[in-house]
């Protein structure tokens, strides 16, 4: 199978991919800034122009996750897509009626964002010389307090990094006023967090009753406890978890409006990791007269309870209504071999705005901070069910469920964060394409 190598520019059509059965399979990546502005537009509109004019039946939409350049986003795109061409629809498309296929892959700024478990836990001491890890913070800040971050964290001033930060963990526009997450809050909360996590003296229960975890001494960390780099990790989290969703309203809606406007092509969205927000952020902010036909969830980095009818607090999951706006069930993978999602999530997530992610665009008991890729859907008891993940030829019965979400439980079969491309999730693609109409 022919591999369409990345280019230098962004902006480029890459080459089609080669089939199973000897055809050719277009795929086009779209690109977009942190505030969801399209920056490849040729390549948009010439998708869009193509749709309008071909005979395309089924359109495939990947989002990436965190920590993904330009050539790594590309490869694990084509990673996915090659397995699910040879492994999921094995030659054909098994769905009884013609299939042609056009593949659209998103590629979104998330590089300069450090996420927590890319070293937990043994989480490196920030060199204040390096900007790498704190170009996400700089870029958010004016001149001014990015200055004020790095005598912080030069003099180790956490009060000072707090009264810095909380403004970037604050609510948004639509969310109340409670929702900000205050600097004294905030000071108070990475000063108890980093005594219990990095210590060595503490554990702490993932929430389904799992043994306990027993966090790493301060040496094996890699230097001593601090709460300045516990700060600097977890606000870049948020970022990124915000960056998804402003992407995903902005940009992807945007793009995912035109492509449906042009073509009765059904359209499938699929995201992996916070690659998840986008696409849900996307289906969410898109025209009432949009239909998406599918979605699948790989392990999302979002909150268990955004799909809930209540988060505990009388207000519903953020995305719950995205559960009306796709017209098969939604899909989304867990397991609990997914260590990042499980037992380090919660931690970084903290503002109240993310009890089911309320801000689409808190501090307390674990359980409300779970990630949906790491322990299922909940509170949605009724809309959501869950079961095992099936085996490649076990078909998946869609079309007889009453569930608007179907979590799919794949503890033995997805062992980690990103190993998301494996015959089984394939499969699962597979059966929501299955159950896709005829456009």
């Amino acid at each position: 199978m022919s591999r369409a190598e990345p280019t230098d520019l962004p902006d480029a059509p890459l080459p089609q991919i080669e089939a199973p059965d000897g055809s050719m399979v277009p795929f086009r990546v779209v690109t977009f800034d942190k505030e969801g502005e399209c920056t490849s537009p040729e390549t948009r509109d010439a998708l869009v122009a193509y749709l309008a004019e071909g005979d395309i039946t089924d359109v495939f939409v990947f989002s990436h996750g965190w920590n993904n350049d330009w050539r790594a986003a590309i490869n694990r795109y084509q990673d996915f897509i090659e397995g699910f061409l040879e492994n999921g629809v094995k030659g054909d498309w098994q769905t009884g009626r013609p299939v042609a296929p056009l593949l659209v892959g998103i590629f979104w700024p998330s590089t300069t964002l450090v996420m927590p478990w890319e070293q937990a836990p043994n989480i490196l001491a920030i060199d204040e010389a390096n900007d790498e890890d704190l170009t996400a913070l700089l870029d958010e800040l004016d001149p001014e307090d990015a200055e004020r971050l790095r005598e912080s964290i030069a003099d180790d001033d956490l009060e000072q990094l707090a009264s810095i930060l909380s403004p970037l963990l604050g609510g948004s526009d639509d969310a109340p006023p409670e929702a900000d997450l205050t600097a004294a809050e905030l000071e108070a909360l990475l000063r108890s967090s980093g005594e219990g996590r990095y210590s060595g003296a503490g554990t702490t229960k993932p929430l389904d009753g799992d043994d306990e975890v027993e966090y790493p001494s301060a040496q094996a960390a890699g230097g001593p406890v601090s709460a300045i780099r516990d700060a600097i990790r977890a606000t870049t989290v948020h970022i990124m978890k915000d960056r998804a969703g402003v992407v995903g309203s902005n940009g992807v809606a945007a793009l995912v409006d035109s492509m449906s406007a042009a073509s009765p092509a059904n359209v499938h969205l699929i995201g992996h990791s916070f690659g998840a927000k986008v696409v849900l952020s996307a289906a969410l902010a898109s025209n009432e007269e949009t239909e998406v036909t599918s979605m699948l969830l790989l392990q999302p980095a979002v909150s268990r309870l955004c799909f809930a009818k209540d988060r505990g607090d009388s207000q519903s999951g953020g995305y719950r209504t995205v559960m009306d706006r796709v017209r098969l069930p939604v899909m989304t993978t867990f397991s609990n071999r997914d260590q990042p999602l499980r037992k380090f999530f919660h931690w970084a997530v903290v503002r109240k705005v993310d009890v089911g992610d309320v801000r689409v665009a808190g501090v307390g008991d674990e359980a409300k901070y779970g990630a949906l890729g790491g322990y299922g859907p909940t509170g949605c008891e009724g809309d959501c069910i869950i079961v095992d993940i099936h085996d490649p030829g076990d078909p998946y019965d869609l079309g007889s469920t009453a569930a608007l979400v179907v979590g799919l439980k794949a503890d033995d079969e997805i062992t980690g964060h990103s190993e998301i491309s494996n015959p089984h999730t394939y499969w699962a693609l597979q059966g929501l394409l299955a159950a896709s109409p005829t456009p």
